[in-house]
């Protein structure tokens, strides 16, 4: 009787660890997908762009003129913890965002920019939610809600300089809600060749050459006056 009595709480503690495992998983799952907890009805998050940079050459570049836009991808939502909901973005129908509500926030790190890429190159038709000007080298979108955001370039900047497209969450990972942030990768300058210095073409002489004038002029004086000197010494 003690040995089944045994047998049967143990039994009951190994079902107890099994249930429990099932039950935090897809909490942890939950975790991995989105930030934890997240206000989804938040309606006054923000994101500040800082846009100044250094070039090629080392020096800062102070950016002028030209717009950012920005444009929602995806909502946060419940569903058995915090999620991206691509129903209430601009690419709902877009192929390449079909797979983000899947996604643990590392595997979207790893897939940013060329997913940004790839949406950046569908626009069409697309209105931005909003589109700000540069000023002072900054950027800045206000009354966001929580969500999953590409920011693209809408119009050059000076120098024709662009940012590369990108995704941003709103919350980041710490639970910030107003953002500043630099452009991923930072500027973007005109893929240009550096100008090269012109080689001189190599020009074939022409003309008289000087220099053997006086050596033919002595030489010629020379052999007049060897010349007269023997037709004397034969003449003797």
């Amino acid at each position: 009787m003690r040995k089944s009595s045994n047998l049967r709480r143990w039994f009951a503690l190994a079902a107890a660890v099994v249930m429990m495992s099932f039950t935090v998983m897809p909490v942890m799952a939950a975790e991995e997908k989105g930030v934890w907890p997240v206000d989804v009805d938040k309606t006054d998050c923000s994101l500040e762009l800082e846009l100044n940079d250094t070039g090629r050459d080392g020096k800062p570049i102070t950016v002028k003129g030209g717009s950012i836009a920005i444009y929602t991808v995806a909502g946060v939502k419940v569903d058995n913890g915090y999620v991206y909901d691509i129903s209430v973005g601009k690419f709902a129908d877009n192929a390449d965002a079909q797979g983000i509500p899947a996604m643990a926030s590392s595997e979207l790190d790893s897939v940013n920019f060329d997913l940004a890429k790839k949406l950046s190159e569908k626009l069409d038709g697309i209105t931005a939610d909003q589109t700000v000007a540069v000023s002072d080298g900054k950027v800045k979108f206000e009354n966001l809600k929580p969500g999953l955001y590409l920011v693209v370039q809408a119009e050059h900047m000076e120098k024709d300089s662009t940012i590369v497209p990108f995704l941003i969450s709103i919350p980041d990972e710490n639970g910030n809600y107003n953002l500043k942030a630099l452009p991923k990768k930072g500027l973007l300058e005109p893929e240009t060749e550096p100008p090269t210095e012109p080689t001189p073409p190599v020009i074939p002489k022409t003309g008289q050459t000087w220099w053997p004038v006086p050596v033919l002029s002595f030489a010629g004086i020379l052999f007049v006056v060897l010349g007269i000197f023997m037709r004397r010494s034969s003449s003797k």
